[in-house]
């Protein structure tokens, strides 16, 4: 499994370069682990943040009742 992207370097250019030189299979690879840890954390932030839009409505909706 992937890391999270919040655990994983920032890298220059340059480092890039050398790390990976002319592997274009295994840049592909990372290229497609970092994707997927993008959309998985998306989908984790969206989830939440409906939750949160869920509950706000919940409390709105207890406001009018009172009112």
């Amino acid at each position: 499994m992937p890391r999270p992207l919040r655990e994983m370097p920032l890298q220059t250019y340059d480092n890039i370069e050398v790390e990976y030189d002319d592997d274009i299979e295994r840049i592909c690879g990372d290229h497609e682990n970092l994707i997927k840890v993008i959309l998985e954390e998306e989908e984790t932030l969206i989830t939440k943040h409906r939750k949160h839009i869920d509950d706000v409505v919940d409390i709105i909706k207890q406001d009018m009742g009172i009112l």
